[in-house]
């Protein structure tokens, strides 16, 4: 079996109602906070047409925000997808502002770019799943980045 992850830099902001998909799981959790945008709408519909999982929407050590401007702006636009099953394995989950800080501009005072996300996840030897899922192909990877442009 596999079990897809993608890194996403979305531009999109989730808005702030939770997602399930038909079977209850969780696709995107309380934890999503700022107004949803165009690219939120597109991202809500392929998570529940792929059955992916914003985990960063799933635990509140993740909440906030993911990038930031010089001008002062910031918003939660990168996530970390895969199938909503996964938070169950999941360890911890955190953006790492420090670290961030670290990387970019460690002599000012605000962060100006993407910071880094931390998922510590523990897989177990076989990955279940809710429902059937087909290997994912390059075609269908094409088509998933395609109808999220």
């Amino acid at each position: 079996r596999t079990c897809p992850i993608i890194l996403l830099d979305a531009n999109a902001r989730l808005g702030t109602s939770r997602l399930q998909n038909p079977e209850g799981m969780m696709l995107i959790g309380p934890y999503a906070d700022q107004r949803e945008n165009s690219a939120g709408r597109v991202l809500r519909t392929n998570l529940l047409r792929f059955n992916l999982a914003a985990l960063n929407m799933l635990f509140p050590q993740a909440r906030g925000p993911t990038w930031y401007c010089t001008r002062g702006f910031a918003a939660c636009i990168d996530y970390v997808l895969t199938y909503p099953t996964a938070a169950e394995f999941t360890k911890s989950f955190r953006i790492l502002r420090s670290l961030g800080h670290k990387l970019q501009l460690p002599n000012t005072e605000r962060l100006a770019d993407h910071v880094p996300l931390l998922w510590t996840i523990e897989l177990p030897t076989t990955f279940p799943q809710v429902r059937k899922h087909n290997a994912w192909t390059r075609p269908q990877v094409d088509d998933f980045l395609a109808s999220s442009a």
